[in-house]
C-alpha cells in the first residue's frame, strides 16, 4: 500500500478540519491517520533499501567466475582466519573477504598467491590500491591496525534508519490507540 497524493490530501483535510469528523474524535482520528502513514512510509523505505541491495548484487553478463569454496577455505586457513591488514577475526560484526593483492580490475588473477584474507572494512578501504613495495603494505597495515583498535574501543554501531522510522511509527500508533480509551 503506497502513500499516494489522495492519501496526503485526506490527511491534510483531516488535520485542518475540512473533513467532517466530530470535534471530540478529531485528535484521535488524526493521530491514527499519522500512525498509518508513518507505517506505510517505513514499509516503503524498507522496500527501497531491499531493491538497492538486490541491484548491487547483480552482476554483468560477462562477470567472472566466483572463487571456488575449497580455495576460499584454504586461503582463510592459510591466513589464520584473520584479516591480513588489521588482524581482526571473523565475528558477528566482522565479515572476512578475499582481497586481491594486485587488483583484479588492473589485471590481477584469482591465483592463491594473489589472494589474502581481509575484513570487509579493510577490503573496501584498500580498493584498487597497488602496493609498490613491502613498505607500502606495512604502512597500510599499520593504519588499519590503528583503525581496528579505535573501532574496537567504540564497539558501537548506530541503528539503521529504517529501525528508527519503524520505532517512530509504532510510537505514533501507541499514542493513537491510547487516546481512544
Amino acid at each position: 500500500m503506497g502513500v499516494g497524493l489522495a492519501g496526503w490530501l485526506l490527511l491534510l483535510a483531516i488535520l485542518f478540519g475540512a473533513v467532517l469528523v466530530p470535534p471530540e474524535l478529531r485528535p484521535q482520528f488524526a493521530a491514527l491517520a499519522l500512525a498509518g502513514f508513518a507505517f506505510a512510509l517505513c514499509r516503503r523505505w524498507i522496500r527501497l533499501g531491499r531493491r538497492r541491495r538486490r541491484r548491487s548484487r547483480r552482476r554483468a553478463s560477462s562477470a567472472r567466475r566466483p572463487i571456488p569454496a575449497k580455495t576460499r577455505q584454504q586461503i582463510y586457513a592459510r591466513d589464520g582466519h584473520a584479516c591480513l591488514y588489521c588482524g581482526r577475526r571473523r565475528g558477528p560484526t566482522v565479515a572476512l573477504h578475499l582481497d586481491h593483492l594486485y587488483p583484479y580490475s588492473l589485471g590481477g588473477t584469482d591465483h592463491p598467491e594473489n589472494l589474502v584474507t581481509a575484513c570487509a572494512d579493510c577490503n573496501r578501504s584498500k580498493g584498487a590500491t597497488v602496493f609498490r613495495t613491502e613498505r607500502d603494505l606495512e604502512r597500510f597495515a599499520a593504519r588499519r591496525q590503528t583503525w581496528a583498535a579505535d573501532h574496537a574501543r567504540q564497539n558501537r554501531r548506530p541503528l539503521p534508519v529504517w529501525r528508527l522510522l519503524l520505532a517512530a511509527a509504532l510510537l505514533l500508533a501507541v499514542v493513537a490507540l491510547s487516546t481512544f480509551r
